[in-house]
């Protein structure tokens, strides 16, 4: 995982999710989506030995894949993914997240693998 584009400081927004505990809200910025080719769908991974959630291009095809495409008609800024059992299971890899907080995350792009991956143990917190 050591090819990592890089254009500068200001890039790092471009790869940016946040997770609301209280709703449970999932929301991909539309910058990360563009980073990965603006999929119709995408699929959140989650690897629990290394407490990182990825995100991946899909075609719809894999039954998990959400459909993201309909953010873009609607000119919104992020793709709104609601998910108990992820955010469930983000709560359990990191417990330090607190119940009813909002946290963002800034992810790296691995180009050889067209995802982005996000450490779940680098939250900022939004609000309580």
């Amino acid at each position: 995982r050591d090819l990592v584009r890089s254009r500068g400081l200001g890039d790092v927004y471009k790869r940016q999710i946040s997770i609301s505990l209280k709703k449970p809200l999932i929301r991909i910025y539309k910058n990360t989506l563009h980073l990965i080719g603006t999929p119709t769908h995408v699929l959140l991974l989650v690897n629990p030995k290394e407490k990182t959630l990825v995100i991946s291009p899909s075609d719809g095809s894999d039954l998990k894949a959400h459909y993201v495409a309909k953010y873009f008609a609607k000119n919104k800024k992020s793709a709104e993914l609601y998910s108990t059992s992820l955010v469930k299971q983000l709560k359990y890899l990191c417990p330090n997240l607190e119940e009813g907080s909002a946290y963002k995350f800034f992810g790296k792009y691995i180009s050889r693998e067209d995802i982005v991956e996000f450490n779940m143990q680098d939250a900022i917190l939004i609000t309580k």
